[in-house]
């Protein structure tokens, strides 16, 4: 390595192998781990499966724990199925409870060879409510305990930073991908014959990465955007979102609008006011507890008198039963 340089060493695993080994190995190596666990563990173990088709739940937490006892706190990934957005209370509590400091949800989208998406998919309205409940839930009673990848990046872009996931900015195309037989593709969504950029045995990164093949891959990203977007109040927080999930239509007919745009929109809706409050309350050097404190007197408040019918608080323009009638105190 050239002097003066640092390497950043990051494992991704669904934690199924760490044995005592590999993690005091992990830990003297000074790597970050990144460990896949879907919450709860019903959910977890419909889908996560080992090579005799039982469950891997309790082998994941295993690992989960086995990673802390080597002063390794591994982030946690959550796949968001259609499944777990039905249960979204559950599956935050368990990853909450596995004491891990962050958590990252990752809405699942997938598509049938003719175009159709899977059943496993989540929608776009089961991910904003999940993400509703979800929020409500971290606000009121987890901040400062636990960071969510989303919540946290919204954060930092309304306190006039930049979002660091690909999906989040105006332009992508900087995390390239080999596979086993040297290939690189312009991204781990794209490994595809007409996104393959070259071949690590003849091209150094450093120049695939600034390629004229993939600057026009990661700039698609923005000049791409259906005017929807373009108009959208919330744009600078999704960019559009991810390209693989841009296949649906905006509302003018226009083709690329994120297939799970209506839940984030709702999703932002709901939680822009209640987090810009929080930046302002820690900006002013108020504890988590004592913001919380006066979120939830808030809530009770903007409650009193709403019927299941009146339009809900939060501010989404859904009926409450439609929206957050469940999470109301």
């Amino acid at each position: 390595m050239p002097q003066g340089w640092t390497c950043w060493n990051n494992l991704q695993t669904n934690g199924t192998l760490l044995e005592d080994d590999w993690c005091s190995f992990l830990a003297d190596a000074h790597f970050d781990v990144g460990l896949s666990v879907d919450g709860a563990q019903w959910v977890h173990d419909a889908y996560r499966k080992d090579r005799h088709g039982r469950g891997t739940y309790e082998v994941a937490v295993a690992a989960v724990r086995r990673l802390q006892a080597h002063g390794i706190q591994p982030d946690l990934l959550c796949a968001v199925t259609s499944a777990a957005a039905r249960e979204p209370t559950s599956v935050y509590r368990a990853l909450r409870d596995l004491n891990t400091g962050w958590v990252q949800f990752i809405p699942i989208v997938r598509r049938t060879p003719d175009g159709q998406v899977t059943p496993d998919t989540v929608s776009a309205e089961s991910y904003g409510r999940f993400l509703n409940t979800v929020f409500d839930e971290w606000i009121h009673h987890d901040l400062g305990r636990l960071n969510v990848q989303l919540f946290a990046e919204m954060s930092l872009v309304w306190s006039g930073g930049t979002a660091s996931p690909c999906w989040m900015a105006p332009t992508c195309g900087r995390v390239l991908i080999v596979e086993h037989d040297g290939s690189v593709y312009s991204c781990d969504h794209f490994v595809t014959p007409e996104h393959c950029i070259g071949h690590v045995e003849t091209s150094p990164l450093s120049e695939l990465v600034d390629s004229a093949k993939q600057r026009r891959f990661g700039e698609d990203k923005r000049d791409l955007l259906p005017a929807q977007c373009r108009r959208c109040q919330w744009l600078s927080i999704c960019n559009g979102s991810c390209p693989k999930d841009r296949f649906s239509q905006a509302d003018d007919g226009d083709p690329g609008l994120d297939y799970l745009c209506n839940g984030l929109r709702q999703f932002f809706a709901h939680a822009e006011k209640p987090l810009k409050r929080v930046i302002q309350s820690r900006n002013r050097g108020m504890r988590p507890d004592a913001i919380m404190a006066e979120l939830r007197a808030d809530l009770t408040a903007r409650w009193k008198g709403v019927g299941r019918n009146d339009p809900c608080p939060c501010g989404s323009g859904l009926k409450a039963k439609l929206c957050c009638w469940n999470q109301r105190p």
